[in-house]
C-alpha cells in the first residue's frame, strides 16, 4: 500500500510517523501538533519515500488527528515506537576522530573512558537529536554516571559524562560559540546544555 495515497488512513500511516525537534527561534503554524519539552518544542511528521530516500515530510495537524480518529497521546506513543524501531547511532567522538585521522596521537586524559564524549543520533543521522526524548537510550548510555547533553544541532547531541572541574556555564558558552560559528541558523537546537540525572532518569535544564 502506498503511503502517499493513503495518508488519511491511520492504519496505513501509523508506522511512518516520527517526532522531530523544532530549531530554536522558529515557530510552527497553529494547526500543527506540537508539544513543549523543557524549553524546546517537539512536533510530529509523516515521512514519505521519494526515490530511495525518506526525505519528504508532512507536518501532522489537528485536522489529521481528527481524520485518523486518534488523540495526541496515541500519536506520541506511536511516534516514539517508530523512532526506537528505526534505531540509534551511538559512537564515541574519539572513534570518529580516529576514523578520520588514523595516525593522530591521543593524549591519555582525552582517551580516558570516563571522560569520553558520545554522539547520539538516529541511523539516518538526520533530525536525530530528538533521541533525547527516549529515557531508555539515555539510561543505557549513562549507566550510573550523570551526564551533560550538548545540543550540537537538530541532527545530533553530544553526551559528556559529568566529572569534577567541568562547569555547565563553560559548556553553555561553548554551545553558544559553536552555534554562532559553525551551525546553520535553521539547524540550531538550543543555546545551552542540558543535564541528565542518572539517579532520577530525568533531563534537566
Amino acid at each position: 500500500m502506498k503511503i502517499d495515497k493513503n495518508i488519511m488512513d491511520w492504519q496505513a500511516t501509523r508506522e511512518y510517523v516520527y517526532p522531530v525537534m523544532l530549531p530554536m527561534e522558529q515557530e510552527l503554524e497553529e494547526q500543527v501538533i506540537q508539544k513543549s519539552w523543557l524549553d524546546m518544542t517537539v512536533y510530529y511528521v509523516v515521512r514519505l519515500r521519494q526515490g530511495e530516500s525518506w526525505n519528504v515530510q508532512i507536518r501532522i495537524t489537528h485536522g489529521m488527528l481528527q481524520q485518523w480518529g486518534i488523540d495526541e497521546e496515541e500519536l506520541l506513543k506511536q511516534a516514539m515506537l517508530n523512532m526506537r524501531k528505526s534505531g540509534y547511532k551511538v559512537e564515541k567522538i574519539l572513534n570518529l576522530l580516529l576514523k578520520a585521522l588514523p595516525d593522530i596521537e591521543i593524549p591519555e586524559d582525552v582517551a580516558d573512558e570516563k571522560c569520553a564524549m558520545i554522539v547520539l543520533t538516529n541511523k539516518a543521522m538526520n533530525q536525530g537529536a530528538v533521541a533525547i526524548l527516549d529515557k531508555e537510550i539515555l539510561k543505557e548510555i549513562a549507566g550510573e554516571q550523570s551526564m551533560y547533553i550538548i545540543p550540537a544541532s537538530i541532527h545530533e547531541v553530544i553526551l559528556l559524562p559529568e566529572r569534577e572541574g567541568v562547569e555547565k556555564a563553560e559548556i553553555d558558552a561553548m554551545v553558544q560559540q559553536v552555534n554562532g560559528e559553525s551551525v546553520l541558523p535553521e539547524e540550531r537546537l538550543s543555546n545551552h546544555a542540558y543535564y541528565y540525572n542518572c539517579e532520577t532518569g530525568i533531563v534537566e535544564m
